[in-house]
């Protein structure tokens, strides 16, 4: 496989950087300790953490395939329990979490390189069990999820994988209240591969880095993009370097980044912060 976002490794990164203990660590907050392993290995999996838990959707297994595999981390016994199998198999997709709801939307089915889909699905963390969205208005996999107030925007994505890859810049916002997805402002570029690095701080989704197109052109972005009270989109500075697939977070007015690749190939272990 040409690239690999290396997602599950970089949510662990994250839930750190937010203060959620979701990895055992030495009482020198420096070393890092081996924990049990998973009991399927994959990669290009979604993750959220919530009450302390970190839950693993679907990726791809060996050979490369997507999987309908969901589990769930305990750090009290560093165990891994298996739950309930995502209604299809699902790479490159971004979970957000709703009170206790979990929304996964688009993202890659079946066989490396598989197809970009539009489906939509709801998983009731108390009852595990997955209720069908309303679809997305447009397929797309590796797109930026996030909610803001009572309402999902997902944002950017892509068509097909690697070499006949295809960014785009669509917007789409859903409305519980209507339950009708409606488009948003597009995206300054065609985006993608900035899942990790999406998130919303002060009723504002941010996403930093990616991969960006216009035309035929391709590029490792180096840009943070802020969605302004008004929905429009505002540069609102620059990373260290260009890098698609990192990880990054705001705390207590720091704005963290920490992995992501500067080539779309080889990851990098850097990690910076600023004010944000």
């Amino acid at each position: 496989m040409k690239y690999s976002t290396r997602k599950f490794v970089l949510a662990f990164v994250a839930a750190a950087m937010m203060g959620m203990p979701c990895i055992a660590q030495d009482e020198s907050h420096s070393v890092w300790k081996r924990l049990p392993d998973m009991a399927v290995p994959r990669w290009e999996a979604g993750s959220i953490v919530f009450e302390n838990k970190l839950y693993v959707f679907g990726g791809y297994k060996m050979p490369t395939k997507a999987c309908k595999r969901v589990d769930v981390f305990h750090p009290k016994d560093n165990s891994w329990r298996k739950l309930a199998d995502l209604p299809s198999a699902i790479s490159h997709m971004n979970p957000v979490l709703d009170g206790r709801t979990v929304w996964i939307a688009g993202g890659f089915k079946d066989g490396y390189k598989g197809y970009a889909i539009s489906e939509v699905w709801r998983y009731d963390i108390d009852k595990n069990t997955y209720t069908a969205g309303p679809s997305l208005p447009e397929p797309r996999a590796s797109g930026g999820f996030a909610i803001v107030g009572c309402k999902l925007h997902y944002t950017g994505g892509m068509y097909h994988h690697d070499s006949k890859q295809i960014d785009r810049p669509l917007v789409d916002i859903y409305d519980p209240e209507t339950d009708s997805w409606s488009r948003g402002e597009d995206l300054p570029t065609g985006h993608t591969h900035a899942e990790a690095g999406t998130f919303v701080h002060d009723k504002r989704i941010w996403f930093l880095g990616g991969m960006a197109q216009v035309g035929e052109k391709r590029w490792i972005d180096n840009k943070i993009t802020v969605l302004t009270s008004e929905g429009k989109w505002k540069h609102a500075g620059e990373l260290p370097q260009p890098l698609s697939a990192a990880a990054a977070g705001i705390l207590d007015g720091k704005l963290y980044l920490a992995g992501g690749s500067p080539n779309g190939a080889t990851p990098q272990p850097g990690m910076w912060v600023r004010i944000a």
